[in-house]
């Protein structure tokens, strides 16, 4: 029928049973806050070859050893007006880390960070903080006014950390 939307899938990472030994390498990019990692972690070991890697990539907001900008402050009062904190520490490399290794079945290889500075506009940062699961389009625009009300393009500071790590046998 012309006009009409498919059902969106709501299958989970959690859901799948692949194979056994079936992929040398399972990338979890900017996602793995969002799993149980007590189901997940177990189906990716059983999933990798003995040989495989698990590689967990995550952006985050602010670089802590960057100067804190008049826009990070301003994205910092959207996310205390909601009322309710994150869960856990996502943003930490280290708390995934422990995650990870107190599972008993990877051993962390590596753990690298990234410092970088982007330059946004108005429209990238709609585009951007609109992806994000967690929020909503009236804080999208609270976030895109706050760079209109800096010129229309703000510099902000991320930093972004890799985790390596290597089935347990």
């Amino acid at each position: 029928m012309s006009g009409s939307r498919r059902p969106r899938s709501s299958v989970r990472a959690e859901d799948i049973r692949p194979a056994s030994a079936t992929f040398d390498l399972a990338v979890a990019a900017t996602s793995m806050h969002w799993m149980d990692l007590d189901i997940i972690l177990p189906i990716i070991h059983r999933s990798l070859t003995a040989d495989g890697r698990l590689l967990v990539w995550r952006n985050v907001f602010g670089d802590a050893a960057a100067e804190v900008t008049p826009f990070r402050l301003e994205i910092e009062r959207i996310v205390q007006r909601r009322g309710i904190p994150r869960a856990g520490r996502p943003e930490d490399a280290d708390a995934t880390v422990k995650k990870i290794t107190d599972s008993g079945l990877f051993t962390i290889e590596r753990l690298r960070h990234y410092r970088w500075t982007i330059d946004l506009t108005t429209e990238q940062v709609r585009a951007l903080f609109g992806t994000f699961s967690d929020w909503t389009p009236k804080e999208v625009d609270r976030a895109a006014s706050a760079v209109d009300a800096r010129g229309g393009a703000v510099s902000e500071s991320y930093t972004s950390w890799l985790i390596a790590a290597s089935p347990s046998p």
